[in-house]
């Protein structure tokens, strides 16, 4: 009986072939379009298409002149997210977060791989979404 298992088992592991990632995965980011948020907190792109498995770089940036919190957790949690980066400060092993607050006007890049595919609003804490990320 237990050779029948280890020999059912065997075959489901043979028979299922195997993942490979071929190379650096964090090697190059692609660059998204940076989304920016004015004075009315109004992003510049409404909707942005992602791929699991690819890395890339999302630049979010505040014209709003005021203090604010951009949020995307659902993304960000179904994500491997690499490094954070503010001006010359780079957070390595985020792996996730909940927001980031702006206190003035400024830039952060985000470096991330998708993991699970999605719709993942995203926009202004506290607020409905004002767009959204779509991975396939």
């Amino acid at each position: 009986m237990i050779k029948g298992i280890v020999a059912a088992a065997l075959c489901a592991v043979l028979c299922a072939g195997s993942a490979e990632a071929a190379g650096n995965l964090t090697a190059r980011a692609t660059r998204l379009p940076p989304l920016v948020f004015d004075k009315e907190l109004k992003p510049s792109v409404q909707s942005y298409e992602l791929t699991t498995g690819t890395y890339y770089r999302l630049t979010v940036e505040s014209k709003a002149g005021d203090e604010w919190q951009f949020a995307a957790p659902e993304l960000f949690a179904n994500s491997y997210v690499d490094q954070i980066a503010i001006r010359d400060i780079e957070i390595h092993g985020a792996r996730s977060f909940g927001w980031i607050e702006f206190d003035a006007d400024g830039a952060v890049n985000i470096y991330f791989i998708p993991i699970r595919p999605g719709e993942y609003g995203f926009g202004v804490r506290g607020r409905a979404p004002v767009g959204k990320f779509v991975v396939k």
